[in-house]
C-alpha cells in the first residue's frame, strides 16, 4: 500500500544528509528505491519487510509490464544489495548499504526487500533537516542523474525568495555526488551535453522550472556551476492525469497566473503575444522595474507592451547579424587578397627557378646591390655558412617582392 499526502499522490522524504551523500544507481535502482520509500509512513519506528510486485512498478512509472520487466525487477533488488552510499561530515565518513535483505521467487513478480538498519536516521521520524516531494514529479525520468539533481534543488526550495532560488555546485563536488569516476566525461563539454544539461530538461518538467545556468570559471576551466531555479505553483491532480498544457500556460502559472486564468489568456490573446510579454516582463524584473510580476505582467498581456520591445529586439537582431555578415564578408576579402598575393609571390619565385642559372645570378646580384643593411648582413652571413639565403623568410620575402616589381 503505498502512503499518499492529502492530494492522494506518493510522498518521498529523505534526511537531507542522504540526499548530498555519494552514491551512483541506475534509473531501474532509483525507480524501486523511490517506490519502496512510497511505502514508509513518518510515523514508522522501524523499516518493515517491504513486498514489491513488478505490477506496482509498472503502474508508477507506466512501463509495459512483460517478462523483461519481471527480470529486470528482480535483478535490480539483487544489485541493490552490493550498493553502497558514502557519507561524509568533516573528517567522518559513513559507508553504508542500501539493503541488508532480499527475497523473491523466480517468475512471481514479487520481490521483498529490508532496508538497511544503519539508514533508519536518513529515513525514519524525521523531524528537521529532511526534503519531500511528490514521487509523480520524478516518473517520467529517463536519465540516472535526473532524480539526484531534482533532490539536490529540491533541498534548497526553501531559501527561494519569490518564488526564485539558485544553488551552486563546485564541478569536483558534483562528480563525487553523482558518483562519477574521474575518467568518465573527462572533458567539462562531456560532461555538460551527456549528464548536466539532460538532467536539467527533466528537472525543468517538474515544478522546479531551471531558468538559467551560470558557469563559473578559474582562468579558462570551468570550475562551478549555478543553477537559478523557478518554483512552479503547485499543479492540481486533475492536471497531472492529462499534462497536455501548452508551455506558456506552464510559464503563466510559474509567473503567479491561476491556470484558469493562465488557460483564459491563452484562448484570448495567443501564444506568441503571451510569449513576448513574458519575457518583456522577466527583462523589466531583472531591471528592477517590475516589482509586482504577476501585476506588470497582466497589464503587459492586455496593452501587449511586449510588441515594440520584440520589434525594437529584432531590428537589433536583423542590424547585428548584417554587421556580423559585413564583418566576415571584409575579413574574407582581405583573407583571399593575401592568398591571392602569396600565389603572386610564389608563381614570380618558381618562374624565376625556372630560368637559367646566369640570368639567375644576375637577378640576385642586382637584389643583393639594392638591399638594405639588414637583408645584406643575412645575405654574407649564409653565403660564408653555405646556406641557401632563400631558405631565410627575411631574404625570400623581400626578394618575391622584387621579382613582382620587375615583372615577373
Amino acid at each position: 500500500m503505498l502512503i499518499m499526502t492529502s492530494d492522494n499522490l506518493p510522498i518521498i522524504r529523505k534526511s537531507n544528509d542522504l540526499i548530498d551523500a555519494r552514491y551512483k544507481l541506475s534509473v531501474a535502482e532509483q525507480r524501486l528505491i523511490l517506490l519502496l520509500l512510497s511505502k514508509i509512513s513518518p510515523s514508522d519506528k522501524d523499516f518493515k519487510d517491504y513486498e514489491i510486485r513488478v505490477a506496482d512498478l509498472a503502474e508508477m512509472f507506466n512501463l509495459e509490464l512483460n517478462g523483461y520487466l519481471y527480470e529486470q525487477l528482480q535483478n535490480t533488488a539483487e544489485n541493490l544489495v552490493g550498493q553502497r552510499i558514502r557519507l561524509r561530515e568533516n573528517k567522518i565518513v559513513e559507508v553504508m548499504a542500501w539493503f541488508s535483505y532480499i527475497r523473491y521467487e523466480e517468475g512471481t513478480g514479487v520481490v521483498k526487500l529490508r532496508f538497511d538498519k544503519s539508514l533508519k536516521p536518513y529515513l525514519l521520524q524525521l523531524k528537521s533537516h529532511f526534503t519531500q516531494y511528490h514521487l509523480n514529479h520524478p516518473v517520467d525520468f529517463k536519465s540516472q542523474y535526473s532524480i539526484r539533481l531534482y533532490e539536490l534543488l529540491k533541498m534548497d526550495v526553501f531559501k527561494a525568495k519569490n518564488g526564485q532560488f539558485e544553488r551552486v555546485f563546485e564541478i569536483k563536488e558534483l562528480r563525487l555526488i553523482f558518483g562519477i569516476e574521474k575518467n568518465e566525461y573527462p572533458l567539462f563539454s562531456n560532461l555538460r551535453d551527456r549528464v548536466i544539461e539532460p538532467a536539467m530538461r527533466e528537472v525543468s518538467k517538474t515544478d522546479l522550472n531551471i531558468i538559467e545556468v551560470k558557469y563559473g570559471k578559474t582562468g579558462r576551466k570551468v570550475t562551478s556551476i549555478t543553477f537559478v531555479v523557478m518554483i512552479r505553483s503547485v499543479i492540481p491532480t486533475q492536471a497531472l492525469e492529462k499534462p497536455d498544457n501548452h508551455p506558456v500556460i506552464d510559464s503563466l502559472i510559474a509567473l503567479g497566473f491561476s491556470p484558469e486564468v493562465a488557460k483564459a489568456a491563452k484562448t484570448k490573446h495567443g501564444i506568441k503575444r503571451l510569449e513576448r510579454n513574458i519575457a518583456y516582463t522577466l527583462m523589466k524584473e531583472k531591471a528592477g522595474i517590475a516589482k509586482d510580476v504577476p501585476a506588470y505582467l497582466k497589464s503587459a498581456i492586455t496593452e501587449d507592451w511586449g510588441a515594440a520591445w520584440e520589434a525594437e529586439q529584432a531590428k537589433k537582431a536583423t542590424a547585428e547579424k548584417q554587421k556580423t555578415a559585413a564583418k566576415l564578408e571584409v575579413k574574407a576579402t582581405t583573407e583571399k587578397a593575401t592568398q591571392d598575393k602569396k600565389a603572386r609571390y610564389q608563381k614570380a619565385f618558381n618562374d624565376f627557378l625556372l630560368l637559367p642559372e646566369n640570368q639567375q645570378e644576375e637577378l640576385k646580384q642586382v637584389f643583393f646591390e639594392q638591399s638594405d643593411l639588414t637583408i645584406s648582413a643575412k645575405i654574407k652571413a649564409a653565403q660564408s655558412k653555405g646556406i641557401d639565403i632563400f631558405t631565410s623568410p627575411l631574404v625570400a620575402s623581400p626578394f618575391k617582392v622584387f621579382l613582382v616589381e620587375r615583372g615577373f
